[in-house]
């Protein structure tokens, strides 16, 4: 990464980081996208406590990752949800 950023790449390879592992680990496709991060972070500036901030940040994270793996597929089967029986 150091030698990344200081080529002026850094952004570059941090997107191709992610995209790398995205369809191995749910983590990497959503919660820890910068994207997904940034919108994290714009919701929790606007709560008016810490205890609140952290509260909206664990639900908005978990949120996140139960949308990603419900669109799955995986290439990793274990991550994958049987489909719903309702």
């Amino acid at each position: 990464m150091n030698v990344a950023s200081a080529k002026g790449h850094a952004r570059q390879l941090r997107d191709w980081l992610v995209e790398s592992d995205a369809d191995f680990d749910p983590q990497a496709n959503d919660p820890l996208r910068p994207d997904v991060v940034v919108q994290l972070a714009a919701e929790m500036v606007g709560e008016t406590t810490p205890y609140v901030r952290e509260r909206r940040a664990a639900e908005s994270a978990l949120g996140a990752l139960r949308r990603t793996v419900d669109e799955g597929p995986w290439l990793c089967p274990a991550l994958s949800r049987p489909p719903s029986s309702s």
